[in-house]
């Protein structure tokens, strides 16, 4: 009989990539989502959320192994951040105990690293707390640094921006930040789920472990996107002006903006480079895809399917 593994988060950018090495690795995948996806991939899909309990313990029932990749980006609240991923994650946690899962794997994010800035990283630091309180068994907890890739939506106006020849430098020169490709945290996630590293939180990058500054991202976007652009620094009390309107806005149509207050002093930190334990030191994985050659695989479908 074929391992089984429940994932949440299977129809987001992570997921997508996820599911169909899970697949060909001959693991029978069943699926946590609130509708069935149009592009059936050969998992068993079960409709319902992380609130809902029954969907919880069918979702986990005679499964080897969770791997819970969903969470909210955005929030109207603080208390809406915890709801979904403190929560949810220990929702999903208590049921696979009661259900006798062997391994939980939590990918969480580097921003869990650094919980005073936002109430987003706030909600996965308690989700990584919560996780060893509600699941007995072997559990490992992975950070990703920035995750990109083909098909990711969030990088896409980064790109966009440069095709247009313009660079936005956001941050400060100085400022440091990792990044993982989609296919490596992938790699990542699959090696998370054999033995070893039970107990412990990694930190998953491309390798660079200084990070990359914010100019050396630039010009390797702007050379996979093949234009020279005009760079034209965002003075921080803009964004900052910026992220205060779209809170309100958000507030009075209902509608949570993933752009806050708490993302711009995210932005700023000074380093979102990898300073934790790598996912490399257990063995058996090892990221293989540079910026550059990530980032030209990147622009590279976002042409093909129009997106740029």
């Amino acid at each position: 009989m074929p391992r089984i593994v429940a994932i949440t988060g299977g129809t987001g950018f992570v997921g997508r990539h996820l599911v169909p090495a899970l697949l060909a690795e001959g693991w029978h995948v069943r699926s946590l989502a609130r509708r069935l996806p149009e592009d059936a991939r050969g998992e068993e899909v079960v409709i319902g959320s992380l609130a809902d309990s029954a969907a919880l313990a069918r979702l986990v029932r005679g499964a080897d192994a969770v791997v819970h990749l969903a969470g909210a980006i955005k929030a109207r609240s603080a208390a809406e951040f915890m709801l979904a991923n403190r929560d949810g994650t220990g929702a999903l946690a208590a049921a696979a105990a009661s259900a006798g899962v062997g391994r939980f794997v939590l990918v969480s994010t580097l921003a869990a690293r650094e919980p005073w800035l936002s109430p987003y990283a706030a909600s996965k630091r308690a989700a990584e707390i919560v996780l060893p309180a509600r699941f007995p068994g072997a559990w490992i907890v992975l950070r990703p640094t920035a995750v990109y890739g083909p098909g990711d939506p969030e990088t896409l106006p980064f790109f966009r921006v440069l095709a247009r020849g313009i660079a936005l430098r956001l941050n400060r020169s100085e400022a440091r930040v990792g990044m993982v490709h989609v296919a490596d945290l992938v790699g990542g996630i699959r090696r998370a789920l054999a033995p070893g590293g039970e107990g412990r939180i990694f930190e998953v990058d491309d390798g660079a472990a200084a990070g990359h500054l914010w100019g050396d991202m630039l010009a390797a976007g702007a050379q996979a996107v093949g234009r020279r652009p005009i760079v034209l620094p965002v003075p921080r009390a803009a964004l900052w002006a910026t992220a205060l309107l779209t809170q309100a806005a958000g507030r009075l149509t209902g509608r949570p903006q993933i752009l806050s207050t708490g993302k711009v002093r995210e932005i700023y930190h000074a380093s979102w480079a990898r300073q934790g334990p790598s996912l490399a030191q257990i063995g058996g994985w090892v990221p293989g895809i540079d910026l550059t050659q990530g980032f030209r695989e990147t622009v590279a479908w976002y042409r093909e399917n129009g997106w740029i």
